[in-house]
């Protein structure tokens, strides 16, 4: 049974939420990766909107935004809002799917978040040349943090499942 904590859960979810991090956090590659490009072309949008000169007027003196640029935003608030509720069915999910062991997922994926430019979670489960790849080259230029946002929960598992049963990893 995997301990992945409730209330790293909804830390992840109330500080990142709108980039899917607590639903990759959770093993929701698929979603994790929906709100990721959703909050992506939220973003864009904004960014965008004072280039394209449709996105702000003034109204009776008021400044407003164009409604149209909000869509990927309303989309991941109103999700975000239901997985509000869901954080705890995704935790008891994680439990039958993933190892427990050795090695905390909570732990790794801290690590993960605050150090995996310098593959701190990758040293943490002992995987020594990851970690100094990550290390020398920032992460593999980022694009290996984000590898790991979606297959982290598999390495803890996988080191967990050969710590049990005393298989060395080469």
């Amino acid at each position: 049974m995997a301990k992945h904590s409730t209330l790293l859960g909804y830390l992840l979810w109330l500080l990142l939420g709108p980039l899917g991090v607590h639903r990759f956090f959770f093993g929701k590659r698929v979603s994790g990766a929906l709100y990721a490009l959703a909050a992506l072309l939220a973003g864009g949008a904004w960014a965008l909107a004072p280039r394209l000169s449709l996105s702000f007027g003034a109204v009776g003196g008021a400044w407003y935004l164009d409604p149209k640029l909000y869509v990927p935003a309303g989309i991941v608030g109103l999700a975000l809002l239901v997985d509000l509720f869901l954080i705890p069915r995704m935790k008891r999910d994680m439990a039958r799917r993933y190892q427990a062991g050795r090695y905390s997922y909570n732990t790794g994926w801290v690590l993960l978040l605050v150090l995996g430019a310098l593959g701190a979670h990758r040293f943490y489960l002992g995987r020594w040349r990851s970690g100094l790849l990550y290390l020398c080259t920032l992460g593999v230029l980022g694009l290996g943090v984000l590898y790991d946002l979606a297959t982290y929960n598999d390495l803890v598992s996988e080191d967990n499942e050969r710590w049990i049963s005393g298989t060395p990893r080469y």
